[in-house]
């Protein structure tokens, strides 16, 4: 079996009004970093698909709209990364005949994601951070 992934390498930037923003975010933001994930496990190749959408204000101006951008983007970073990661072990698993076990490896994943946004939000002003469930599944190797 073979893994095809895409779209997480990519975040395609939006600048929305306050009302679109509340919607899509914890509703207290000037900016939000979304992954929206699909995968299909039961053919050949493995298909995940990811969409990752970067939510800011568009009222923000000069240097409030820098650090939101600033800001949003390390979670962009952060998520890259993890997600290049699990990319990694599944294709590591597949080449060694192992299961892939996607639900587990997405519910990693998106655990995964809130400790690196709670760990920044803890390091930066005026953010709150994330109350992170960790799965019930052992991690993947």
């Amino acid at each position: 079996m073979k893994l095809k992934m895409t779209g997480h390498e990519k975040t395609t930037m939006r600048y929305v009004s306050a009302e679109e923003l509340k919607r899509v975010s914890d509703g207290n933001s000037m900016g939000y970093f979304k992954s929206d994930i699909d995968w299909n496990d039961s053919a050949d190749p493995i298909v995940v698909t990811i969409v990752n959408t970067t939510y800011i204000n568009r009222t923000l101006t000069g240097q409030k709209k820098n650090d939101v951008e600033a800001h949003e983007k390390k979670h962009f970073a952060d998520f890259k990364g993890l997600a290049e990661q699990m990319k990694k072990e599944i294709d590591a698993a597949l080449k060694a005949g192992r299961d892939p076990q996607m639900q587990d490896r997405m519910d990693w994943l998106v655990y995964d994601r809130c400790r690196k946004s709670a760990t920044f939000h803890r390091q930066t002003a005026d953010y709150s951070v994330e109350i992170c469930f960790q799965p019930s599944s052992t991690r993947p190797t």
